[in-house]
C-alpha cells in the first residue's frame, strides 16, 4: 500500500535525479519509480533503528517516485517542526 501519496515526486523534465530516503524505526521502506522497487531499507523490531537509502535514477516527464511501507511502522514526532522521515532528491543535470 502506498502510504505516503503526498510524498510522491514528478519531474516535470526528463533528466538524471539523485533520491535520498531517510528514515526512523521501520521494518521495511522501499523506493519506487512507477510502481517499480528500486531500493528497499530494512530494519530490525528491536528498540529505534535509523537508516538511509539512495538512487541515481533518469527520470522522464510524468514519471512518479514514492516511498512505500512495506512493514512495520515509523515513528514521528508530535511537533510539526521537527520530522525524523525525509524523502529528498536533487537534478545532477
Amino acid at each position: 500500500m502506498d502510504l505516503w501519496s503526498f510524498l510522491a515526486f514528478m519531474p516535470s523534465a526528463t533528466n538524471t535525479y539523485f533520491l535520498n530516503i531517510f528514515y526512523f524505526a521501520c521494518h521495511r521502506i522501499s523506493l519506487r519509480h512507477n510502481g517499480i522497487e528500486v531500493v528497499s531499507a530494512y530494519g530490525d523490531a528491536s528498540g529505534y533503528q535509523m537508516g538511509s537509502q539512495s538512487a541515481i535514477l533518469n527520470l522522464r516527464s510524468g514519471d512518479r517516485v514514492y516511498l512505500q511501507l512495506d512493514e512495520g511502522r515509523l515513528y514521528d514526532s508530535s511537533s510539526s517542526s521537527r520530522g525524523y522521515t525525509t524523502f529528498s532528491g536533487f537534478r545532477m543535470q
